[in-house]
C-alpha cells in the first residue's frame, strides 16, 4: 500500500470522526465539514448516518442541502440510494420504498425516451 493510499484512508477516518463529533452539537458544522471533504477528496464520509440524524430531527432543509451536495459529485442515483438507506436506518420503510419507486419510474421513463430517439 502506497503512502498516498494510507493518507487517503487516514483523511477519511479523521473526517468521519469529525462529522460524528459535529453532529452531536451542530448540524451546520457537520454539513460544512462534509462539503469540504466532498470537494477536496471526493469522499462521502458517514453520509447515511448524517442523513438519518437529519431525518430523525425532521430537518428537511439541511437534508435537502446534504442530498444536493451528494448528488453534485456522485450523481442523483447514488443520492437516492443513500437517502433510502437513511430512511431504513430510521425504520421508515414506506419512505424508503417511495424513494426507490421514484428512481425506478424515472429510469423507466428515461429508457422509453432513449428507445424512441434511437
Amino acid at each position: 500500500m502506497s503512502f498516498g493510499t494510507c493518507r487517503k484512508w487516514l483523511d477519511f477516518i479523521s473526517t468521519s470522526k469529525l462529522i460524528k463529533f459535529c453532529i452531536r452539537d451542530d448540524f451546520d458544522n457537520a454539513l460544512d465539514e462534509y462539503d469540504r471533504s466532498r470537494t477536496e477528496r471526493r469522499t462521502a464520509p458517514w453520509i447515511t448516518n448524517l442523513a438519518a440524524r437529519l431525518i430523525e430531527n425532521d430537518d428537511m432543509t439541511r437534508l435537502e442541502r446534504l442530498m444536493r451536495m451528494n448528488a453534485a459529485v456522485f450523481g442523483e442515483r447514488n443520492g437516492l440510494f443513500d437517502l433510502s438507506l437513511a430512511f431504513l436506518r430510521c425504520q421508515r420503510v414506506n419512505d424508503a420504498k417511495s424513494v426507490l419507486e421514484v428512481y425506478i419510474w424515472v429510469y423507466i421513463l428515461i429508457y422509453i425516451v432513449y428507445k424512441k430517439i434511437l
